[in-house]
């Protein structure tokens, strides 16, 4: 096989550029003496000298013929490189063998350097060569080690393989094999062009979908070779964290014929390093709320150095603290501070005609970078969440003061995020009738004002205290405004009031006519109370199930079964049977929560508002309907959590008011996905069945980014709908940057279970000599060097021969 290659000092591209434009300019000083001539020779003799000039240009570009002929069968190796982030760091805690060894592998320094029985001596002898020889390989990657190693050095292995083998290198970017060009001869081998910014580690998934690839399109060109004469070399530090088990799949490979040789890049042991691994904090807050949460970092520094946490926004700093390293490995520390201010600012800067019901705060939490660390770009980690900026407000309407509302209307009217109304009326009170207006603490006398309110606690209420009408109008709270609502029950029964005619189709739960057998003897989470973030009040499950078999049980509860569609979350233990103390389910647009007794009251006890308040927060939160964002004259939007995981996909909500302020329905709705100021999706949204001008959509999976959206709608101008919704898509989780060391162990049970050979970085130059079996054949390469070649020299000098010819011939010479 021959080709065309250009091997000079100019690049091709260059080289074609200067040499047209020298034709060109040849073409036009000698076109001027050609005016008088004939028609023909008025062409051809500037056209001959020009490309005279062309081809004596070109010679610069170094235009070689490559004859390439295999004799034999070929044996297969295929190449992946690791071009993960974790690829970019250095190793300098390497040990002085190590190091000199790797050295001599790069051709910094002799071989016999490194072979000297005192290794250490040799690294500390003062040697100018040595030291110089070190210091290149503190400051050089581990990809560009590999790159060395496979086309720059000495013994460069690409160009070492390629006489006996048909070679293919990848480099391995998240879950694909990027194929490289293999166009080098023995010395001059091509450029590696690939960088390590892959944001994980998956050592299997490339490999497998790139031998799909080679197998389904035969783009290697050579004869069929047989499994067993195929051989993957992977080179990598090991730290795969995404995709499947590599040792599956290097058995699976082995059992094929398919052996792995791994080559280790790096220190086996992890490096002295400070890393930001983990952030736990809620997703919303309230404005005037301390935001608590934990700071997860590694700590591998020396003990006792000064260490200093800290979380800001953008220049301002929010918590600051300061610690000395313990190089104890994962370390929790806990934070806690204000923001009122800093929302005051961030809503001040806002559009005047948008209003920001919640506003996005962008945080980074950091570790002040340290003298001696191996990587500073796992120090900090970014931290989103959302600050609420308008109270939410809750209706409490019970029969009776009991315990339980006493203690609910403390705990609700203590925190400043909630606006409390408090109606205690029915028989046996002051109050025998319910009170209504439009003060506090009066059922609101009108539909609008009821579904003003996000969330209705109901107590054991006589029913004939309310009209027909306003039964309908909690209904439709719950199923059409999408309001949340909590019954709690209690030892009067007077819930079984309840029927179709009232608020029954809302209950989630059918009582028993018998009571409960005996006094219930603790709590139990079941696998969806286990699942919900709502009842998570502890970060290990484990430690989260044990917190709710220890908070104290009710003395009574009502019996009670779960209807079909809904959901038990909390059941009491009675003679060891289960009975559900804590149902949920969906109704419309909103979500009902019932509790089968009235004593959470007593989870205060030896722990006063500690849980208790606490667990009464997620309860409302778990049912009331999330606020809108942003929104303006016209629209409001709402596209879910500040952040989504990398893969998922956002799920976006609209509220659409015409021009006369009604909601907007039939009307044509897209909310337009925004990064880097450009439309990169649109998301068709349908009316909510349940809630009129209601709009809903989902995006498709999201790659990692800042992202905004805006809304378009028929018959309104994009300058009338001026809210932006905000959130950020997270890198997928996998730990990058935050494991330094080789993972030596899994690399050599790869080569074990395929049947290759694990080597260390130091010792690449092995591979030609262990991958020659593969082979029973060779290439044979030749270059014709057409630049320095008779054909070349013959070809400009025909040229200028037969102008002078031709001018010779029209007399002008």
């Amino acid at each position: 096989m021959t080709s065309l290659r250009f091997v000079g000092e100019l690049p091709l591209w260059l080289g074609l550029l200067l040499a047209t434009i020298v034709a060109v300019l040849a073409w036009r000083f000698y076109r001027r003496e050609s005016f008088d001539l004939p028609g023909r020779l008025r062409w051809v003799l500037p056209l001959l000298r020009s490309l005279a000039f062309l081809l004596g240009v070109l010679m610069l570009t170094g235009p070689v013929l490559h004859h390439r002929k295999v004799i034999g069968t070929l044996g297969q190796v295929k190449i992946y490189v690791d071009a993960s982030q974790s690829m970019n760091m250095r190793d300098q805690h390497l040990s002085p063998e190590r190091q000199l060894l790797i050295a001599a592998q790069q051709g910094w320094i002799e071989p016999k350097t490194a072979d000297t029985n005192e290794t250490s001596n040799a690294a500390d002898s003062g040697n100018a060569a040595v030291s110089s020889a070190l210091a290149m390989l503190n400051q050089t990657s581990r990809l560009r080690r590999a790159e060395r190693s496979l086309l720059e050095t000495p013994d460069a292995l690409l160009a070492s393989l390629k006489e006996n083998h048909d070679v293919e290198l990848f480099a391995l970017v998240n879950n694909s094999a990027v194929k490289m060009p293999v166009q080098a001869d023995a010395g001059k081998a091509a450029a590696f062009e690939q960088s390590a910014d892959g944001s994980m580690t998956d050592l299997i998934t490339g490999i497998t979908s790139s031998r799909k690839q080679s197998l389904s399109d035969g783009s290697t060109g050579q004869p069929a070779v047989s499994k067993a004469n195929t051989a993957i070399v992977l080179i990598s530090d090991g730290q795969h964290n995404a995709g499947p088990s590599p040792l599956q799949a290097a058995r699976v490979l082995g059992e094929q014929g398919i052996e792995f040789y791994p080559v280790a890049m790096g220190a086996t042991a992890a490096a002295p390093d400070l890393s930001v691994v983990g952030l736990e904090h809620p997703e919303m807050v309230f404005r005037k709320d301390r935001v608590r949460g934990t700071m997860i970092i590694r700590d591998g520094m020396p003990v006792g150095q000064p260490l200093a946490v800290r979380i800001q926004h953008a220049d301002t700093l929010l918590w600051e603290q300061q610690l000395l390293t313990e190089n104890s490995g994962q370390r929790r520390i806990d934070f806690e501070f204000e923001i009122e201010e800093l929302v005051k600012q961030l809503d001040e800067i806002a559009i005047s005609d948008v209003k920001q019901h919640a506003v996005p705060l962008n945080l980074v939490a950091s570790i002040t970078p340290m003298e001696g660390e191996a990587e500073l770009d796992n120090n900090q980690r970014s931290m989103r969440l959302a600050a609420t900026t308008e109270n939410q407000r809750m209706l409490i309407i019970d029969g009776r003061s009991r315990w339980e509302t006493r203690y609910l209307r403390n705990v609700f009217e203590r925190d400043s995020q909630w606006d409390v109304s408090v109606i205690i009326a029915g028989p046996g009170n002051d109050t025998t009738t319910l009170p209504r207006g439009d003060g506090e603490n009066a059922f609101p006398q009108t539909r609008e004002a009821l579904f003003a309110y996000d969330l209705i606690i109901f107590g054991e209420v006589a029913a004939e205290l309310f009209a027909d009408h306003e039964f309908q109008w909690i209904r439709d709270f719950v199923e059409k405004r999408g309001g949340g609502l909590i019954f709690v029950d209690g030892r009067r029964k007077r819930m079984r009031q309840f029927t179709d005619q009232n608020l029954g189709p809302l209950v989630p739960i059918e009582w028993q006519s018998a009571p409960v057998a005996a006094q219930p003897t603790s709590l139990k989470l079941t696998a969806r109370g286990t699942s919900e973030p709502a009842l998570t009040f502890k970060t290990q499950q484990q430690a989260n199930q044990q917190f709710w078999a220890e908070l104290p049980a009710p003395n009574t509860i009502n019996n009670v079964v779960a209807l079909p569609d809904a959901e038990t979350l909390v059941e009491v233990i009675v003679q060891e049977k289960p009975v559900p103390a804590i149902v949920t389910r969906r109704s419309g647009a909103g979500r009902v929560l019932y509790l089968a007794f009235d004593e959470t009251w007593r989870w205060r006890y030896k722990a006063a508002d500690t849980y208790h308040q606490r667990i009464w927060n997620q309860f409302a939160k778990f049912v009331m309907p999330r606020s809108f964002a942003t929104s303006d004259q016209y629209v409001a939007i709402d596209a879910g959590p500040v952040s989504y995981a990398f893969g998922e996909s956002a799920d976006i909500r609209v509220r659409l008011n015409g021009l006369d302020g009604e909601p907007a329905v039939g009307s044509t709705v897209d909310a337009l996905l925004w990064s880097d100021g450009k439309i990169v999706a649109t998301v068709g949204l349908s009316p909510d069945a349940d809630v009129p001008g209601i709009y809903r959509g989902k995006s498709g999976e999201l790659s990692e980014g800042d992202y905004e959206v805006s809304v378009r709608a028929a018959g309104f101008s994009d300058s009338a709908l001026k809210a932006r919704g905000a959130f950020v898509v997270r890198p997928p989780e996998t730990g990058e940057l935050t494991e330094t060391a080789c993972n030596e162990t899994l690399l050599k049970q790869m080569a074990s279970d395929s049947g290759g050979m694990y080597l260390r970085e130091e010792e690449i130059g092995r591979l030609a000599d262990l991958l020659k079996p593969l082979s029973s054949g060779r290439v044979v390469e030749s270059e014709t060097l057409l630049w320095q070649s008779y054909w070349w020299f013959a070809a400009i000098v025909t040229l200028l021969a037969a102008e002078w010819f031709l001018r010779k011939r029209a007399g002008l010479l």
